[in-house]
């Protein structure tokens, strides 16, 4: 079967080497073809011109082998979408989760603040002097019960 894209030269006769039972007289030489590398040289170069204007003229798309790779063409490319679109949710998600920790720092320090505040309120002498500027005073002894008379 013939190839459809280019000729391909008939291959140069190989030279046996001498053996032992046929004397050297009786070896027959076949003239070497000095051209056929040259023309192959001549066409690669043409079939690579070729090559360049069926690319940049959009023809390659058409080939049988382009066709077929067109599914794994549309692969890579959504794996293209896919990856672009992690990368800007994990970015969002650094900003976010960078946020949050300084609000948690934040909220910590007020918990701190306010929890020292609380317990300064409910020093013994700090409700003594708060009850002082309204006029009522702490019992000095232990509580006693007031009963009823009948």
């Amino acid at each position: 079967m013939p190839n459809k894209f280019r000729e391909i030269p008939p291959e140069p006769a190989v030279e046996e080497p001498m053996s032992e039972t046929m004397p050297a007289d009786d070896m027959q030489q076949e003239p070497v073809d000095t051209t056929a590398g040259a023309d192959q040289d001549a066409e690669s170069k043409t079939e690579m011109g070729m090559n360049v204007a069926h690319v940049i003229g959009g023809d390659v798309l058409k080939d049988r082998w382009v066709l077929r790779q067109i599914p794994l063409i549309l692969l890579i490319f959504i794996f293209g979408i896919l990856l672009v679109a992690n990368r800007y949710r994990i970015e969002t998600l650094q900003k976010e989760k960078t946020a949050t920790e300084e609000r948690i720092s934040h909220l910590r320090e007020k918990h701190i603040q306010m929890q020292k505040e609380y317990q300064e309120s409910i020093k013994i002498s700090r409700i003594a002097q708060v009850l002082d500027t309204v006029g009522v005073k702490l019992i000095s002894g232990p509580p006693y019960e007031i009963s009823e008379k009948d």
